[in-house]
């Protein structure tokens, strides 16, 4: 199982750029979860273990950006409703 795509939840970088949009990345971790869970329906116990802490990690994310005063729900939800995940 390829999970190089997920790459950016092994790095140890801290912080954000200053400049960025916080409903944008509510969706991408969105969609990161999402498909982490499908792919541990199929993952062996290394890749699942690796897969739960990714989760974690994109959960504890998209919350942060949910908290934020500049997110939107609403555009949140057309976004992904238009990618239809």
């Amino acid at each position: 199982m390829n999970l190089s795509n997920f790459a950016k939840y092994d790095s140890k970088k801290k912080g954000y750029p200053k400049d960025f949009n916080p409903t944008h990345k509510w969706v991408e971790y969105t969609i990161d979860v999402k498909e982490m869970r499908r792919l541990l329906l199929a993952a062996n116990f290394e890749d699942k273990a690796r897969l739960n802490r990714y989760i974690s990690i994109a959960e504890r994310k998209r919350e942060w950006h949910y908290r934020r005063d500049d997110f939107d729900l609403k555009t949140a939800n057309i976004i992904l409703s238009a990618i239809n995940v």
